[in-house]
């Protein structure tokens, strides 16, 4: 999913997911009969392949985050940002991992730490995503803004 325009692009992964559903794989495989955990299995690798990766990017029209192959999508037309309202959020251990509802608005995320949060100027959009580069993204963002006026 490369746009011809893109000038910003962040991947974040998290390879812990992987760990975590293969040792609860493990446990189903000895603890229950075989053919009774296909469907589990099947499903903790799909959510772990589908989950373990979320970009982010940033092209001259919008800001756009997604998990591993774009199944699931966040964007955001630059004309519609209040760069005003674009913020560095702290996340806690406890918000998880994934596609959450806090009380920020929807949250994308493979990590805990930094999130940026960036509100449209109806207030009625949010773009709510972990990030490792808050103040490139912020820079980016004005630096698109300033070049379109």
């Amino acid at each position: 999913m490369k746009a011809h325009n893109e000038v910003f692009r962040e991947d974040q992964y998290t390879y812990w997911i992987y760990a975590l559903f293969s040792l609860i794989g493990i446990f189903l495989f000895f603890r229950y009969d075989i053919t009774t955990i296909y469907f589990p299995v099947i499903l903790l690798a799909a959510i772990a392949v589908i989950f373990h990766k979320l970009t982010i990017l940033i092209n001259s029209e919008e800001i756009v985050a997604y998990f591993n192959f774009g199944l699931f999508k966040r964007k955001m037309h630059l004309s519609e940002i209040d760069f005003s309202s674009i913020q560095k959020i702290e996340l806690k251990w406890w918000t998880g991992i994934g596609i959450r509802y806090t009380t920020q608005g929807w949250l994308y995320n493979v990590k805990i730490g930094e999130a940026v949060r960036i509100a449209s100027k109806d207030k009625r959009k949010v773009f709510f995503v972990s990030t490792e580069e808050f103040s490139t993204i912020k820079r980016v963002l004005s630096e698109q803004v300033n070049n379109e006026h």
